[in-house]
């Protein structure tokens, strides 16, 4: 149910109010229920004529407040409006008819999405910095890795091409060296997890509303931390496995 003209007891003492409202009043059927306000002129027993939705009017750090909707008697101090068309026309439009109809009220204009990037400005700033300081790291692990399986893989050159002669495949040496670099990489990830749940969750709790950190994003990070590493092993193993053991072995 809204506001409708033709009830006249609408515009003078009906109110509607939000979920949040109905719940923090503990009213199971809010409508038709009285609701006693406090105006200037003094209290004022009002009707609840209905119930609407709890809408996010703040950010969303900030929980959801009981909101009480009335028809203003006194002039407007803020109208939303949906536009389209061409923009500084239209609000140079809404301007002249503010100030031709707001009793001398002073007119300023903001879009919505300016205010909303406004209030998770400092989020989205703190999301890039983390971004780029993990892109770095992940940049720095994977060269360090990767001189950690050259030096590795050049130690056991001989070893390999014994190996190739003796029979192993390919996939088995890359196997056998490639193991001992999975085990560090799950070490790292059961070390990590908990200093990263700790941070995000701490982070998280800035919000009023916000999702649960559950196991499933940690091991999305985990397998691909895993990928990368064990694509990192990978090509160095494969070209010493696919080089003629004949090379490793001409000096013993």
């Amino acid at each position: 149910m809204a506001f409708a003209r033709e009830f006249t007891t609408d515009v003078t003492s009906a109110v509607m109010i939000n979920e949040r409202a109905a719940k923090l009043l503990d009213y199971d059927q809010p409508v038709g229920r009285k609701l006693i306000g406090y105006f200037a002129e003094g209290e004022k027993v009002m009707d609840i004529i209905g119930v609407t939705e709890d809408v996010h009017y703040e950010p969303l750090h900030v929980p959801i407040h009981p909101m009480v909707t009335l028809v203003s008697h006194g002039a407007p101090t803020r109208i939303v409006l949906r536009l389209r068309g061409n923009l500084p026309d239209l609000v140079q439009e809404v301007r002249e008819q503010w100030i031709s109809s707001s009793g001398g009220q002073p007119f300023t204009s903001y879009f919505l999405d300016d205010r909303l990037e406004r209030y998770y400005r400092a989020d989205q700033a703190l999301g890039k910095l983390v971004g780029l300081f993990a892109g770095v790291g992940i940049f720095i692990s994977c060269l360090g890795l990767l001189g950690l399986v050259t030096y590795a893989t050049e130690q056991r050159t001989k070893e390999i091409g014994i190996r190739k002669v003796l029979g192993a495949s390919t996939p088995s040496i890359i196997e056998l060296v490639s193991k001992e670099f999975v085990t560090l990489v799950v070490i790292a990830n059961l070390l990590a997890w908990p200093v990263s749940y700790y941070f995000i969750n701490g982070w998280l709790q800035d919000f009023a509303y916000r999702i649960e950190l559950g196991w499933g994003m940690f091991l999305l990070a985990g397998g691909l931390a895993l990928l990368i590493a064990l694509l990192t092993v990978s090509i160095q193993v494969i070209k010493a496995a696919l080089a003629n053991p004949v090379e490793a072995l001409r000096y013993e």
